[in-house]
């Protein structure tokens, strides 16, 4: 018995000091290995650990040429585990570093251990150019007065600076330049001349002490002929064949219509458009401009008498009228006349009549004030004349003249000079018809001249038409009304102020298009049944040159409006800085396009800056101009500032959200009547309009923007969804079709007793329906029957979605008796349907005993 005792006595005493005091360092080491490089000047991360007993310190070292320097020094307090970090950056060389780590006893024995060593070498941060490009990379032509952009790129370590260099007399200059960070770096400038000239360009990039260029390209400013094709069709739109088409060119000064005793006449197009006269006389030095306008309308309001120019020896009288369209009444004659005194020898006279926004007639005239003349415009039968007499207008012989006749399609062509033109279309049997157009060097453009033909019949038939009051057919989405100035300088905005109104009952969806004075728009909008949307367009940087047509269309309804386009001189001070955006308005990170001019004698540096932050600066051309591009992320009115030196000049721009749908999702197959929900993935910067259509109709919509759902309940067939979103204007969609199939029940069979006779067979009929969105499998299985009774072609079936699929179970009893069987479908291990059917062979219904069952079981198992 001692000897036990004193075993257990031993081992008690030599194993509790050995528990008590059990220190050490297991494991040492880095957490993450060292990059074998890194720049000068960025932190450096170093993580070290240790794991053991009683830790009791963990250092980060540095090795040294003296005593090894302590980056980071952790306390561990007794841990079985232990963990520390140090960042800062080192300077140029090699850094040798490692893991130190202590663990001590409860008595003060320590024991240490460490890591191995990783040396990083830390380099000086390298500054070069590896390349630098120029777009275009080849020599070009483009027309005077046209716009050629300059990019260039350039890639390497720590860019500097980007610059865009002319050639200037031999010698290389920097006319723009840009700073950089980073590993590529653009630049980017737009260049104009006014005359024939040819120039030098390169591009040159810097990093540190390096610096590279691009090759040099050339470009050409040429003059070139604007190419013109004139289409030529009747009243029915066909195409006429032979007809002369003139190409008049005017003089700087020469006026727009020269009006002739009884030489001037044109048709009214617009059946509300009641009989007019416009003219003026003159006496002496006195002037007498009027307008008397005939209409049906009770309630009208002279809104606009207005002397609009007198600029240059040209003074442009004119007349707007606004009426009710609602109040119509017998003819009535509305006059309204302005009395002025001619200053100069010679002047041109323009008369202008507008009535609900739309220029129904003008004309202007070259007078002299020693003569005196009068002139008007009287509609008769249709059409309307102008009579007087003038003995000083110009004439037509001192003009150029460009004459062409069309082909087989109705087209002519025309290679004409820079100018403005007046255009005309003649056929014997037609009126003839003319428009005025500017085109500058190069442009390539389309005009359509449609001719009436000279038949009595034809004249009446328009009359007719004329007095007829009533609307015509118009569709779901209509043009209410379209007002506009009419009469813009070309450069300068107007603005257009349209309404329009749905008129079925249903919701509605549709784009508002314009096009017209250099621009175009295409707008979406939803309006509910009935509603009537008011909204305004700016037409910004207009161009153009006399009267220019502006085209409006929603899909279902279309209007036009003319709008005069004028040459307005403008007048700068020393110093001065215009400018102007194209487009003022835009979406969220479109570009805009500042281009103007500072009156300057020499090439400045011109800066433009969005809401007062400096965006991009550039250098103006020898003639003074400017141009260059901004864009702005923040939606919302935004105020752009050009300055040049210590002047400046502000605009505000309109920044309109964007709207996108990234994804739309929704199952590809569901059952009638199931819910499903169809969502999209919204994404504006505003709070959209979201939409969503079944089949090309809308069903309903909200005002929301991520993850947005709808929930449905599908009827039978293929159904298309759309998911449309609209904010301000802006509009996308996603689109997902989806199969809906018929719904019913998953399994069904019959009968549920089956009679045969012994020679005789029953049968099973078992219909299978995958009711469920994904693929399924089916087993099908008799119980209770002997084996050799029972026959079926497979015991199993695979069915897609919605898919149908008839299996059949045949029995042949060989004894006489009512026997009972259990069907059972399975699919995917589990039992989804079961039905108990009886079968009775020969002429008894007496059950069976257990006893037989049984025997019978065992036979046939």
């Amino acid at each position: 018995m001692k000897k036990p005792v004193i075993l257990l006595i031993l081992t008690v005493l030599i194993a509790f000091p050995a528990s008590a005091g059990l220190y050490g360092v297991d494991d040492v080491d880095f957490e993450e290995d060292l990059p074998s490089e890194h720049k000068e000047g960025e932190e450096l991360e170093v993580y070290g650990f240790a794991e053991g007993h009683r830790l009791d310190e963990l250092r980060i070292y540095q090795e040294t040429s003296g005593s090894d320097k302590i980056l980071e020094d952790k306390h561990c307090g007794a841990a079985n585990s232990c963990a520390t970090e140090f960042e800062d950056s080192f300077e140029e060389g090699e850094k040798t570093f490692y893991i130190w780590a202590r663990a001590k006893s409860s008595s003060g024995s320590t024991v240490t251990d460490s890591s191995e060593r990783q040396t990083v070498n830390i380099k000086e941060d390298e500054a070069k150019v590896d390349k630098v490009e120029i777009k275009p990379d080849s020599d070009k032509t483009v027309d005077v007065g046209e716009w050629q952009e300059i990019n260039g790129t350039a890639e390497g370590e720590n860019l500097d600076e980007i610059e865009i260099r002319i050639k200037d007399d031999d010698e290389w200059e920097t006319d723009h330049e840009e700073s950089c960070s980073g590993t590529e770096c653009n630049i980017s400038k737009e260049f104009r001349r006014t005359a024939e000239t040819s120039e030098k360009f390169k591009i040159k990039a810097s990093a540190g002490d390096d610096e590279k260029k691009s090759d040099e390209v050339e470009i050409t400013w040429e003059e070139k002929d604007a190419e013109l094709d004139v289409n030529v069709e009747d009243q029915d739109g066909d195409a006429l064949r032979d007809a002369k088409v003139t190409a008049l060119k005017f003089k700087q000064g020469y006026t727009e219509k020269s009006v002739r005793r009884n030489e001037y006449s044109e048709s009214s197009e617009s059946s509300r458009i009641g009989d007019r006269e416009i003219g003026f006389s003159l006496e002496d030095r006195e002037l007498k401009a009027y307008a008397k306008y005939f209409s049906g309308y009770e309630d009208v309001e002279w809104s606009n008498l207005a002397l609009e120019s007198s600029d240059n020896n040209e003074s442009i009288y004119r007349y707007e009228l606004d009426t009710d369209s609602g109040d119509r009444g017998d003819h009535t004659k509305h006059v309204a006349e302005q009395e002025a005194t001619v200053s100069s020898e010679t002047e041109n006279i323009t008369v202008r009549l507008v009535v609900d926004g739309e220029e129904l007639d003008a004309f202007t005239a070259e007078i002299n004030r020693s003569e005196d003349q009068e002139f008007a415009q009287v509609r008769e039968r249709g059409r309307t004349h102008t009579e007087g007499t003038d003995t000083t207008i110009s004439t037509k012989s001192d003009l150029e003249s460009y004459t062409e006749h069309t082909d087989s399609s109705g087209k002519a062509s025309f290679q004409l000079p820079e100018g403005r033109y007046r255009m005309k279309a003649q056929k014997a049997g037609y009126s003839a018809e003319h428009r005025t157009i500017g085109l500058d060097s190069g442009d390539q453009r389309g005009i359509t001249l449609s001719l009436n033909k000279r038949e009595e019949d034809e004249e009446d038939e328009e009359e007719e038409d004329e007095d007829d009051d009533s609307d015509p057919e118009r569709g779901d989405v209509t043009l209410e009304r379209v007002s506009m100035d009419s009469s813009v300088c070309k450069g300068d905005e107007t603005t257009v102020h349209i309404e329009f109104k749905n008129q079925g009952d249903k919701e509605r969806a549709f784009r508002l298009a314009g096009e017209g004075l250099g621009s175009t728009f295409d707008r979406a909008y939803v309006l509910e049944g009935k509603e009537t949307k008011n909204v305004n367009y700016t037409f910004s940087d207009v161009q153009g040159s006399g009267n220019e047509r502006v085209k409006f269309n929603t899909g279902y309804d279309s209007r036009e409006r003319t709008v005069q386009v004028r040459d307005c001189p403008s007048k700068k001070e020393d110093g001065d800085v215009k400018f102007r955006m194209r487009p003022s308005e835009v979406r969220a990170g479109q570009s805009v396009q500042v281009s103007g001019y500072v009156d300057t004698q020499t090439r400045k540096q011109v800066d433009i800056k969005l809401d007062g932050e400096r965006r991009t600066s550039t250098h103006t051309e020898p003639d003074g101009f400017f141009r260059a591009n901004i864009r702005s992320e923040t939606v919302g009115q935004r105020i752009v500032e050009v300055k040049s030196g210590e002047k400046s000049t502000e605009a505000n721009l309109r920044v309109l959200p964007t709207v996108s749908v990234n994804s739309i999702t929704a199952p590809d197959k569901a059952f009638e009547g199931e819910r499903i929900e169809i969502c999209g993935q919204v994404e504006s910067q505003t709070t959209p309009l979201v939409v969503l259509k079944e089949d090309g109709q809308i069903v309903e919509s909200k005002n929301a923007d991520g993850n947005v759902c709808f929930e449905r309940r599908p009827s039978k067939g293929h159904k298309d969804y759309e998911i449309q979103v609209f904010n301000q204007g802006a509009t996308a969609s996603r689109e997902k079709r989806i199969r809906v199939f018929e719904s019913g029940e998953e399994v069904r069979s019959f009968p549920d007793r089956i009679t045969t006779v012994p020679s005789g067979s029953g049968v099973v009929k078992i219909e299978l329906y995958n009711t469920h969105d994904e693929f399924k499998r089916y087993e099908l299985e008799l119980e209770g029957l002997p084996r050799d009774w029972v026959s079926m072609s497979g015991r199993g079936a695979s069915l897609d979605t919605g898919q149908r699929k008839t299996k059949h179970i045949y029995i042949t009893p060989k004894e006489e008796g009512l026997f009972e069987t259990t069907l059972n479908v399975r699919s995917e291990g589990e039992v989804i349907y079961t039905q108990e059917i009886d079968v009775r062979s020969g002429g008894t219904y007496e059950r069976e005993s257990l006893w037989v069952r049984l025997r019978r079981w065992w036979r046939y198992r």
